[in-house]
């Protein structure tokens, strides 16, 4: 190759030399310059030639030789493929496949056609380009995939991974088909929505992340198996998408990091497994949607803010269409929960607390105690309202439940007339100390057993369908202070009943109240507006201050009035006339 610049400097040097036989005393002055500019000048030119980059040569396995990787008469062409060039495997006539001998690198990699194998040994092989693996069987030793876009199967192929797997890439383009029997460790840090096809079977553990791009969704067509342990990590730029795994079966424990990004799950978790999570950050959305989950071991939901994260932060948690056979506990940021059963005890509560803080004021009931279901399923009773859209049961809880509220919408999904049936105990707690209330808005629950509640400022029925109590069921006070609003609900039933609270409620028995069975009442302050009374009702007011009601309810018994306070007025009807048929 003719370098100009070489070349005269090279002149410039054998000029320099010549000089040497006439000026002997000044041989090293004149030399000196011209040996290092050409000292300079040939590194500057390895510099240049060694920044080219290396065309990629593809590679094709023969296998006329051997099944010895380094050998070059098994390649087309025949040299020993770098670790900058291309490598396709396909079906050979002669069905001799390469076996590592060491750890081996390279860049586009392609393993196809029937009857192909690659073997490890105990080594790794390295792909840096594009990989397709759509057919053929890979075993032993660890495969490591760090290019920029990776596939596995295809609708009419069915590779095996039979090695340890490790997939660090932009885009994961499809899994289909595919049988992964070693641990498996996949990543895609960036891309755009990108979905695998499904019907895989992972054998061994699976770790599933995403660290940037949009949506990554698996088994999109069809259900995925996972054998083993899963744990699957969202913690990605930007809050909106995220890792979705629709209808699969899960036989291994659960584990999931909802750090920053979505994390959508379906399908269906098996006995004696578990379901757990471990990192959660501030902006995170987890949904289990049409989720069974068959093991009777505790499910803890827990996602609390990491610590020093302001209530502007946060994530949500929904449940939408799951089945639950274990006790459940569900705590973040946000909570919302539809079209569940729920066949043990529930917590579920919507605050906002940090790690190594209280969860609010919930009753945490101590799981180590034995509690047995009912030895039947009960069956659902009958829709007792039959008005309105009321009509979907949308949740129902076999178990003793604790709802806190924190300040939301409790019964349903808001803006929707649905229904939650409880046939056990039920506690509903709302620990804002009357900054918010807990609405039961849009609902038309069933009780059948017990109804407590503590904290301040509820509110049922205040626009929406109605919430029945059952015969006999009672609701408790277990603290409640400031408002207590029960509109739109039927006490149902013959069975007499007491609503006794203390403290300092302010209990208003509004439009749509209506209790079927005697009822006794006692509270600190009494308001009715709207109420109707079907059997007697005595009605008490025990602390001082005047109590002034606009009127509009309907007494069809007897009716009996007691002002028990020091000092105030319980002052009836005055805006709107009240009916009565008997009075005491």
């Amino acid at each position: 190759m003719y370098i100009p610049i070489l070349s005269a400097v090279w002149s410039v040097a054998m000029s320099d030399t010549s000089r040497q036989t006439e000026q002997k005393s000044e041989q090293k002055s004149q030399t000196q310059c011209p040996v290092h500019c050409l000292y300079f000048y040939i590194l500057f030119i390895g510099s240049l030639l060694s920044s080219f980059t290396t065309q990629a040569t593809s590679y094709t396995w023969n296998g006329s030789v051997s099944t010895d990787w380094n050998t070059a008469a098994n390649w087309t062409p025949a040299a020993v493929p770098a670790s900058t060039d291309d490598i396709t495997i396909s079906t050979v006539s002669v069905a001799r496949y390469p076996v590592l001998a060491a750890n081996t690198t390279t860049n586009n990699f392609t393993l196809s056609g029937s009857g192909v194998s690659l073997n490890l040994g105990s080594f790794t092989l390295t792909c840096n380009g594009t990989t397709a693996i759509t057919a053929g069987t890979i075993s032993n030793g660890n495969l490591r995939v760090l290019g920029g876009s990776t596939s596995f199967g295809s609708a009419t192929t069915y590779p095996v991974i039979n090695a340890r797997l490790t997939v660090a890439s932009l885009v994961i383009s499809n899994i289909q088909n595919t049988t992964f029997q070693k641990p498996v460790s996949m990543t895609r840090t960036g891309g755009y929505d990108e979905s695998a096809n499904g019907n895989n079977i992972y054998q061994d553990s699976v770790s599933l992340s995403l660290t940037g791009g949009l949506r990554w969704t698996l088994a999109r067509y069809y259900a995925d198996t996972f054998n083993g342990p899963l744990t699957l990590t969202v913690n990605k730029p930007g809050v909106s998408y995220g890792l979705v795994i629709n209808t699969s079966q899960y036989n291994g424990n659960l584990l999931l990091n909802p750090i920053r990004g979505e994390i959508r799950l379906s399908g269906t978790l098996t006995t004696n497994r578990t379901l757990q999570i471990g990192q959660v950050g501030d902006q995170y959305t987890l949904t289990l949607s049409n989720f069974s989950s068959l093991t009777q071991q505790p499910i803890a939901l827990e996602l609390p803010l990491p610590t020093g994260t302001t209530v502007n932060g946060g994530g949500a948690l929904s449940l939408e269409n799951c089945v639950f056979y274990g006790d459940v506990r569900a705590w973040a940021y946000q909570l919302a929960y539809k079209g569940c059963t729920f066949y043990r005890r529930a917590i579920l509560q919507k605050t906002t607390w940090v790690v190594g803080g209280a969860p609010g004021t919930a009753k945490v009931p101590d799981w180590s105690t034995s509690w047995t279901p009912p030895s039947s399923v009960p069956t659902p009773i009958p829709n007792p309202v039959t008005t309105g859209s009321d009509g979907v049961i949308l949740n129902t809880f076999y178990g003793p439940v604790i709802i806190n509220g924190g300040g939301t919408w409790i019964g349903g999904w808001s803006g929707v007339n649905q229904r939650s049936i409880f046939y056990d105990e039920v506690t509903i707690i709302n620990p804002t100390n009357g900054t918010f209330g807990i609405s039961y808005s849009n609902t038309a629950d069933v009780f059948l057993k017990k109804l407590t509640l503590a904290g301040s400022l509820f509110t049922f029925g205040n626009s929406g369908a109605i919430t029945t109590f059952g015969e006999g069921v009672v609701l408790q006070d277990g603290g409640v202070y400031n408002g207590l609003n029960l509109q739109k609900i039927i006490f149902k039933g013959t069975t007499a009943r007491q609503l006794t609270f203390g403290s300092n409620t302010q209990l208003h028995l509004g439009t749509g109240f209506v209790s079927e069975s005697e009822l006794t009442v006692t509270a600190p302050h009494l308001y009715l507006d709207g109420a109707k009374f079907l059997k007697p009702v005595t009605l008490i007011k025990t602390t001082a201050g005047d109590n002034i009601s606009i009127g509009g309810n309907v007494f069809n018994d007897k009716v009996l009035i007691r002002n028990r306070a020091s000092s105030g007025t319980i002052q009836m009807a005055t805006q709107v006339q009240d009916q009565t048929v008997k009075s005491q």
